[in-house]
């Protein structure tokens, strides 16, 4: 394999893999404050359609906000029937992915009709990040991305740091690992996880965007 074909496959790589980091991160969250958040999927394709109208009506950034607030909003109905409720997080979380299925593939067709599989988006391109995109094959492998696989890059560590290093990251993974002793401590049980899934359900829609916005340029 020449270096030319190694690069494109590595850069494809790290592109296919942005949404998926995207949404791993969010659950990662989620599962840390208790929750297992099988709606993720759900909030993922809303994002990808919740984008595609943003970006539709107002350019890819308004495309990406779209999506990260239609993400949240399939994860409030989660958290709502999950965490506030306490039905059963599996059967919520898949039931809301199957619902989404569905509700987003009637609102695509209501509102690009019949046309909607030739619909072409603004996307956000390609941003080459001065000198590291230079460094042979991983350069342009790592470093001429969209801006949202840049912000993947820094949410790890950023994510990391807060769940190990600040107090906010501990209540989350006091309600994930002993919610009883949360409780005694003054800790809100409900609040921390609501506040958990719905940073799962925008970090999920952001994911979604990008898949969308950053990659296909379609639904």
């Amino acid at each position: 394999m020449d270096a030319a074909l190694l690069t494109s496959f590595l850069a494809a790589a790290v592109r296919v893999a942005t949404p998926l980091l995207l949404a791993a991160l969010g659950e990662t969250v989620s599962e840390r404050a208790g929750v297992i958040n099988l709606s993720v999927e759900g909030a993922m394709l809303a994002g990808a359609l919740g984008a595609a109208l943003g970006a539709t009506g107002g350019g890819p950034w308004a495309g990406t906000l779209a999506g990260v607030l239609s993400g949240m909003a399939v994860s409030l109905v989660f958290a709502l029937v999950a965490v506030v409720a306490r039905a059963d997080q599996v059967i919520s979380g898949t039931a809301l992915t199957l619902g989404a299925i569905g509700l987003t593939g009637v609102v695509y067709r209501r509102a690009y009709g019949a046309e909607g599989p030739g619909l072409s988006l603004p996307t956000l391109g390609v941003t080459a990040l001065p000198g590291l995109s230079e460094i042979p094959v991983l350069g342009p492998a790592l470093f001429q991305q969209s801006v949202l696989t840049y912000l993947g890059y820094l949410l790890v560590p950023l994510l990391g740091w807060m769940l190990f290093r600040t107090r906010p990251g501990l209540l989350i993974r006091a309600v994930g690992e002993a919610p009883a002793e949360a409780v005694a401590a003054g800790v809100s049980v409900t609040r921390v996880r609501l506040a958990a899934v719905l940073l799962a359900g925008a970090l999920a829609g952001l994911s979604g965007a990008s898949l969308v916005l950053s990659q296909v340029g379609t639904f």
